[in-house]
């Protein structure tokens, strides 16, 4: 579920169970990884505008 779509990110809202707390790591890898190949498939880019100035002297 999309919790909120701001200027410099998406916010999901995902729950999952894991058997064992060793595998929490790998579980939120997998899951981060799967949610990234699904956005590449489907085309969703996360354009950061710029939102500061950078002064040069």
């Amino acid at each position: 579920m999309i919790i909120k779509n701001g200027d410099h990110s998406v916010i999901l809202r995902l729950a999952y169970w894991v058997k064992n707390v060793y595998g929490l790591f790998d579980a939120e890898f997998a899951i981060n990884r799967a949610a990234y190949a699904h956005g590449q498939q489907q085309d969703v880019t996360l354009n950061t505008p710029l939102t500061h100035k950078v002064i040069s002297e």
